[in-house]
């Protein structure tokens, strides 16, 4: 049998651990996982010099369009992956800063 004391430490250990981890895993820091992850993928599967060599110039719009839409098609399923999850947590974080901008606003009106 535990006594009061051991009993409220080991209590508060896993309070203080609960926090810690609601701390850490916040969901902006499951955004910037999931952003670190499909960087990670990319580079792991993309040869980021050939691909700068090959790349027309970005102010030609046409011939940079063309590039990278068929650079995405012909390219892994890995990389497809990671760039549709960066562009997902891109869309939701540029969401959420106007809708925190919006708060703000009619806040302080």
């Amino acid at each position: 049998m535990k006594t009061p004391e051991q009993l409220k430490r080991e209590i508060m250990g896993r309070v203080y651990m609960g926090y810690a981890i609601r701390r850490v895993w916040s969901f902006a820091m499951l955004r910037f996982a999931v952003f670190a992850g499909a960087i990670a993928g990319i580079l792991s599967f993309v040869s980021i010099r050939h691909v700068i060599q090959n790349m027309p110039n970005p102010t030609d719009f046409n011939a940079s369009y063309g590039f990278v839409s068929v650079a995405i098609k012909n390219t892994e399923f890995a990389v497809q992956l990671s760039l549709l999850a960066i562009f997902t947590v891109g869309v939701f974080t540029a969401v959420q800063m106007l809708k925190g901008r919006q708060v703000q606003r009619s806040t302080f009106a």
